[in-house]
């Protein structure tokens, strides 16, 4: 029955995409064409990559203990909020340092929101997937409360808050767009994760902890603190995310400010098989997807739904390749 299912589905997709042009190779080649090599729409992929980045570690680094971070949009709403309600509260002679505490009061919020579906686990033994998904949405509602409430600047026509003042927000990419730093952060973060599970003693500790939770309780390994702190780190990672999301691209604090980026990282942390180098390799492509098929929906008279659904199909066909890979080398 499943082979007949994805015959069938190969079929209708194959035949929709090939009635639409969609098969001409062309199109797919002018995707990364204007992802990578338009200005502007590289300025848009980097601006993509960095929360995406940022999300898939978030999603990495419990992975390794074995447990699923789906709550890396929540934790995002969090550290947005608590860098702005940082920045608009430091004073104006604090300077450039005021990005570095904006940036750890936003991580701290994260870690914060993450531990919760830590403790739900660790005392009631409660899913980490199902608290994390639940946090999502309570983070949304109380961002939404807060912009539109305590922290609604005066006269806003919708909700957000007071701009971030010009010297916490974060330098410029590329000149005359909007692409920020935030994304070199995020791969120098890959970069340290990478070591961690490589060369220390923690990630021997994690990756044992993955494996077998008992064997290492016989072991001597703390099991406990190992979830916690993995689910902290990807909290931090996360609200980082979330904090140079509001210093670095909006600069206020909108309502709904973050659109799927966190379920974007467990897509990309799933397509780049949980290894943090693989993962930027694997954020950089879900960006430029995203940017480069903005702008060839207007040059081939495309829907955004159709792009969606051919984004979908691309990741869906990588994704099956990794999983046929990762089986036939176990």
């Amino acid at each position: 029955m499943r082979p007949l299912l994805w015959i069938g589905t190969s079929l209708v997709l194959s035949g929709y995409f090939y009635g639409r042009g969609m098969y001409d190779i062309r199109l797919f080649l002018s995707l990364f064409e204007k992802a990578f090599f338009n200005y502007y729409g590289l300025a848009v992929t980097i601006i993509k990559a960095g929360p995406i980045l940022f999300c898939a570690l978030a999603v990495i680094l419990p992975l390794r203990v074995g447990l699923i971070n789906i709550g890396g949009e929540g934790q995002m709403y969090l550290g947005g909020l608590g860098a702005t309600i940082t920045a608009l509260n430091l004073p104006e002679n604090v300077g450039s340092f005021g990005i570095i505490l904006c940036t750890l009061i936003g991580a701290l919020s994260g870690v914060i929101y993450a531990l919760i579906p830590g403790i739900l686990l660790v005392r009631f033994t409660a899913s980490e997937v199902l608290t994390s998904l639940f946090l999502n949405y309570i983070a949304i509602d109380i961002v939404s409360y807060i912009v539109s409430g305590p922290l609604m600047a005066v006269g806003a026509p919708y909700p957000y808050t007071d701009k971030i003042p010009s010297y916490l927000q974060l330098p410029k990419l590329l000149p005359g767009t909007d692409a920020h730093g935030g994304v070199i952060v995020a791969v120098l973060f890959a970069m340290m994760v990478y070591v961690l599970f490589r060369y220390s003693v923690f990630g021997f500790e994690c990756l044992s902890v993955g494996r077998s939770p008992v064997a290492s309780l016989y072991a001597g390994i703390n099991v406990t603190k190992c979830r916690l702190v993995s689910l902290g780190l990807g909290g931090a990672c996360a609200g980082i995310a979330g904090a140079f999301e509001v210093i670095g691209l909006k600069y206020r604090l909108f309502d709904h400010f973050v659109r799927g980026y966190g379920f974007d990282g467990v897509v990309a942390a799933f397509l780049g098989a949980g290894h943090p180098m693989l993962t930027c390799l694997s954020s950089f492509l879900l960006a430029a997807m995203e940017s480069g098929a903005n702008m060839i929906q207007r040059d081939n008279s495309l829907s955004i739904a159709e792009i969606e659904l051919f984004k979908g199909c691309i990741v869906m066909g990588l994704g099956a390749f990794l999983f046929r890979t990762r089986r036939s080398k176990q």
